[in-house]
């Protein structure tokens, strides 16, 4: 377990501008105590025992168990720190469709994403990133749409960790935000508003440091 005075502690492995993102802001959100450990080389092997994945993030939880896949670290962190308040009444509607958008959010944009900046990784560069950048912007259309219906957050008028991790992802919008809000204006909208967070600048700052 870890203690820091006698306090227990989280230990979140990240990246700097990674998806250690979002989770680090609802650390901070819920004032929670935690330990930021930034990881130079995934394939390490000390941080493989950790992810033997070799992906960051990767969370450690006061108890000592790891848990890796940042969209499950937002699930869990929602429900065990409510005093971030980013949770919604498990067993409602809107519960589960912040579940809804935490996976979508993770397997669709995300890995798209990833498929948009790393796109030698996935084949041939210039194909791979066209079609992640299509697949992008679909998946957006389909959140735009969603948000004029029950807006104005993802799962209707209250704030929950799915906009937290929206905000991540459309935050590496390209070409820059101003084309995010050209096409999808209510996705801008809670980009803005989570940014004016103090968590959000406040990570934002350890980030970019």
């Amino acid at each position: 377990m870890e203690i820091n005075n006698g306090v227990s502690v989280y230990k979140l492995y990240g990246r700097k501008g990674a998806g250690s993102v979002c989770v680090q802001v609802l650390l901070e959100e819920a004032k929670a105590p935690y330990e930021m450990v930034w990881v130079e080389d995934v394939k390490a092997p000390a941080f493989l025992k950790i992810n033997p994945n070799g992906k960051v993030p990767a969370l450690q939880l006061p108890g000592g168990q790891c848990i890796c896949e940042s969209a499950a670290m937002m699930a869990f962190l929602a429900e065990a720190l409510p005093a971030a308040g980013m949770t919604l009444e498990t067993g409602t509607a809107e519960h589960a469709l912040m579940l809804q958008w935490l996976v979508l959010l993770s397997a669709g944009t995300y890995e798209s994403i990833l498929r948009y900046f790393y796109s030698e990784r996935y084949g041939e560069a210039a194909s791979v990133k066209s079609r992640a950048s299509e697949e992008i912007d679909r998946l957006y259309g389909v959140m735009e749409t969603e948000l004029a219906r029950k807006g104005p957050y993802l799962c209707g008028k209250q704030i929950s960790v799915a906009d937290f991790y929206l905000t991540m992802l459309a935050s590496w919008y390209e070409p820059d935000m101003a084309a995010l809000g050209k096409q999808f204006p209510r996705i801008l909208a809670i980009h803005n508003t989570v940014v004016a967070r103090p968590s959000w600048k406040k990570v934002q700052a350890a980030n970019t440091n």
